[in-house]
């Protein structure tokens, strides 16, 4: 994806949010409404047994009822150096991803490859809503991943034990799809202990000289149509803040092939 031009007034971010929204409906409609490059076979992650039922339950109606499988999030992302810009990020409970900026190319995931990464920024940006949601959770534990609970009502780094958030840690051992050698890495999910909901996720790649520490942050959970969303979304490597994605519009829809995404 070609990289962003210097922070826009919030009035024009606001208006090319408003017409990217309305883009997005129409295209869910039309989506729908063409059976030939819909999925077959809808797939749902509700049903994951053991340990992770309750996070799942807390996903709500979008990893249990066939037709809504699709996700699109409309919002403002800011990147590492202060540049703002509309985002638009569609994506299944397959794994499927597509990541879009007026005036720039789709960057998307199929399922098997990325297409029109240019950078580190992309295929991180990628990772992120492939890889790092509790969908991407789920579905790697479904499809045979390792997993492991660390443990349950941990105090966050440097609280009280008795004050604020706690969270239950699970470890996953699966495949980082994004990559073309899909290497094996173990990631940390770390899920508030009260909701259940997706705090977030950790791991490094040794794919860098000096490895990079990695963490992606969801936040500002709430509900929309008996589906719970972040509103938040941040990227870290190092430490540092590569993209923050601010979500103001949400919409769903029933599953697209792969070819959609090519």
């Amino acid at each position: 994806m070609a990289k962003g031009t210097h922070a826009a007034a919030s009035s024009s971010v606001r208006v090319v949010l408003e017409v990217a929204f309305v883009a997005a409906i129409v295209s869910m409609t039309t989506a729908t409404a063409e059976a030939g490059q819909r999925q077959s076979n809808r797939e749902t992650l509700g049903a994951v047994a053991g340990v992770l039922q309750k996070q799942a339950d807390a996903l709500g109606l979008r990893v249990k009822t066939p037709g809504a499988e699709r996700t699109q999030l409309l919002g403002e992302w800011t990147g590492a150096d202060g540049n703002k810009r509309p985002l638009r990020v569609e994506y299944q409970l397959s794994g499927l991803v597509r990541v879009n900026s007026p005036g720039s190319t789709d960057i998307t995931f199929d399922g098997d490859q990325t297409r029109d990464v240019t950078n580190r920024a992309d295929s991180g940006l990628l990772e992120s809503f492939v890889s790092d949601l509790p969908e991407s959770m789920l579905r790697s534990v479904r499809d045979g991943a390792a997993v492991r609970l660390l443990g349950t009502h941990f105090a966050a780094e440097g609280a009280q034990d008795s004050v604020g958030v706690h969270y239950d840690i699970y470890e996953v051992l699966a495949p980082e799809r994004t990559r073309p050698d899909s290497p094996i890495l173990l990631k940390r999910y770390s899920f508030d202990s009260d909701t259940a909901l997706l705090a977030a996720t950790r791991y490094v790649d040794a794919s860098t000289q000096p490895e990079t520490e990695i963490e992606t942050r969801f936040s500002n959970w709430g509900q929309l149509h008996g589906s719970a969303f972040p509103a938040r979304v941040e990227r870290f490597e190092n430490g540092r803040r590569v993209f923050l994605f601010e979500i103001q519009a949400i919409a769903s829809g029933p599953a697209l092939s792969p070819a959609s995404y090519r």
